[in-house]
């Protein structure tokens, strides 16, 4: 997800956005990978199981804390930078 938000950086929007673009483009990649890992090695169930209910459920405190902590530690660190470059 990081990666997403480096690539991000320079766009303008709110910082919570970001997150849910990074994590949404992060699962489109996790999807993609198990997709080439299906055809290579033949598990059917992989892909299935990438986008099942149960594995969103078990991620949503996760994702829950992302977009509270991730905003909230890009603000502060934009506010340190503008104190010492003051």
């Amino acid at each position: 997800m990081v990666l997403w938000l480096v690539w991000l950086r320079e766009v303008k929007l709110p910082s919570l956005a970001k997150v849910v673009i990074a994590q949404l483009a992060g699962r489109v990649v996790l999807t993609a990978a198990t997709a080439i890992a299906v055809f290579a090695f033949g598990s059917s169930k992989a892909v299935a199981a990438t986008w099942t209910t149960a594995t969103w459920s078990a991620g949503l405190p996760g994702l829950a804390l992302q977009w509270a902590l991730i905003p909230l530690a890009a603000y502060w660190t934009e506010s340190l930078i503008a104190k010492r470059n003051h």
